[in-house]
């Protein structure tokens, strides 16, 4: 969380808390030292991210409706345009009918 980060920090900008110091130590420090800076890292980047991850669910279920109401409003239109097509071929039909009279 941020105040576990924020404690983090002084140790961070400690001029021997790097791997190559840890090292010299032992290799279990040198990994746990990667760790906790990999784990702060995540945890910025996390804090950016989940917003944008959010909003990008949101946007995805309103571009789901979105689509829903497109596909019932292209059904309609395809029930109208056959509808239309009919008539037109009545109204075709009973032109040459006046013609050929």
């Amino acid at each position: 969380n941020d105040e576990t980060c924020e404690l983090l920090m002084p140790y961070f900008k400690a001029p021997d808390f790097n791997f190559a110091d840890a090292k010299k130590a032992s290799g279990s420090v040198a990994g746990l030292c990667n760790w906790a800076m990999a784990m702060v890292t995540y945890h910025n980047v996390a804090k950016v991210v989940e917003p944008k991850i959010i909003m990008l669910r949101e946007a995805e279920a309103e571009l789901r409706l979105a689509n829903k109401e497109m596909n019932q409003a292209e059904a309609t239109m395809a029930e109208v345009q056959n509808k239309l097509d009919t008539m037109q071929a009545q109204f075709d039909a009973a032109m040459a009918e006046k013609q050929r009279l």
